[in-house]
C-alpha cells in the first residue's frame, strides 16, 4: 500500500510540474524562431507547423504529455536533426559520473568527519575544527569553480573540455566540497542526539567505548536525516550542475539546459525539465522507501 501511494504521488507530482513548466514556456513572450531573422514568414510558418506550434495550446499540451509518457522526448529546435532522447543519452552519462563522484566526496568524507566530531565532543581534540568546513558553504559553485579552474591552469593542467573521467576530478571536488559540511553537520547532530539516549549510557556501562557504543547502537537513527537530505541532493547533482558544467566545458545535462534557455529551444527545454522531474521524484520516492526500511522505529511511529 505504501509503495502504491508513493507511486501515485510521484506520477501526480511529475504531471503537475510538467503542466506548470509547459504553460510557462509556451506563454512566455516571443517564440523559438524569433531570433532567426534570415528566414521568411513562410519559412517560419513551415517550422511552426513542423513542431506543432500552429495548433491550439490545449492540443499542444495534450500531445506533449502523451509523448512524454510514451518516452518520446521530441526533436530539438536549435540542434538540427538531433532528438532530445539522443542528447539525453549522450549528456546524462557525463552528469551521472560527475554527480556520483561529487556525492562520493560529500558522503565519503562528511559522514566520517561528522561521526568523529560527535565521538570527540571536546573541540580541542579535533584536528579539523567543525567550523572550518563551513567556509565551503559560503563559496557557491560560481565562485569556487573559477578559483579551482585557475589553480588547475597554474599547475599546467587542462581546465576546460571533456577528456574522459579524468576531467571530472576538479569539478566533482568543487561540487562535493559544497555539500560536505551539510552531510558532516547532519551526521554530527544525529550522533550527538543518540549519545543522550538511555541505551547509549547502558551500552557504556557494559564496557563499550563511546565510539563503539555510538556506532553500533546509534547509526540507524543518526544517519536517517542524512539519508533524507541525500535524496534531493543526489538528484540535483546527478541531473547536472549548471554552473560547474558550463565553466568547465563539460557536455552534461546542465550545459544543454543553459543553452536551451538562451536559444529558446522549447522542445529540448521541456524534455530536460521532464527528465529532471522524473529523476528528482524517483530519488525522493526511493529515499522515502529506504528510510521506512532503514529504521524500524520510524515504521512504528507511522503505524506501518
Amino acid at each position: 500500500m505504501r509503495l502504491l501511494k508513493t507511486l501515485i504521488g510521484s506520477l501526480l507530482t511529475v504531471l503537475i510540474v510538467l503542466t506548470i513548466v509547459f504553460f510557462m514556456v509556451r506563454l512566455a513572450p516571443g517564440g523559438p524562431f524569433d531570433t532567426e531573422r534570415a528566414i521568411s514568414q513562410e519559412q517560419r510558418e513551415i517550422l511552426q507547423k513542423t513542431y506543432g506550434l500552429d495548433r491550439p495550446l490545449v492540443e499542444q499540451y495534450a500531445r506533449f504529455i502523451g509523448k512524454i509518457f510514451r518516452g518520446d522526448w521530441g526533436v530539438s529546435m536549435a540542434l538540427e536533426g538531433q532528438s532530445v532522447g539522443e542528447i539525453l543519452s549522450r549528456a546524462f552519462p557525463v552528469s551521472l559520473m560527475l554527480g556520483v563522484s561529487a556525492l562520493a566526496i560529500a558522503v565519503g568524507f562528511g559522514i566520517p568527519l561528522g561521526f568523529f566530531w560527535a565521538a570527540n565532543p571536546v573541540p580541542k581534540t579535533r584536528p579539523v575544527p567543525s567550523h572550518a568546513l563551513y567556509l565551503f558553504t559560503m563559496l557557491p559553485s560560481f565562485v569556487l569553480a573559477p578559483i579551482a579552474q585557475q589553480i588547475v591552469l597554474l599547475c599546467g593542467g587542462v581546465a576546460y573540455g571533456y577528456e574522459g573521467i579524468k576531467s571530472l576530478f576538479w569539478p566533482s571536488l568543487v561540487l562535493g566540497l559544497y555539500y560536505l559540511p551539510f552531510v558532516a553537520r547532519l551526521t554530527q547532530v544525529g550522533f550527538q542526539e543518540e549519545s543522550r539516549a538511555l541505551y547509549f549510557r547502558v551500552a557504556q556501562a557494559k564496557g563499550l567505548s563511546r565510539v563503539a557504543a555510538l556506532w553500533r547502537h546509534g547509526y540507524k537513527a543518526a544517519l536517517g536525516p542524512v539519508l533524507a537530505y541525500l535524496g534531493p541532493t543526489a538528484a540535483g547533482l546527478i541531473t547536472g550542475a549548471f554552473v560547474v558544467e558550463t565553466v568547465w566545458g563539460l557536455p552534461g545535462l546542465g550545459r544543454f539546459f543553459v543553452n536551451a534557455v538562451f536559444n529558446r529551444d522549447d522542445t529540448l527545454l521541456l524534455g530536460l525539465v521532464a527528465f529532471y522531474t522524473v529523476i528528482l521524484v524517483f530519488f525522493n520516492a526511493a529515499i522515502e522507501i529506504i528510510l521506512a526500511r532503514w529504521n524500524p522505529a520510524m515504521r512504528k511511529i507511522e503505524g506501518k
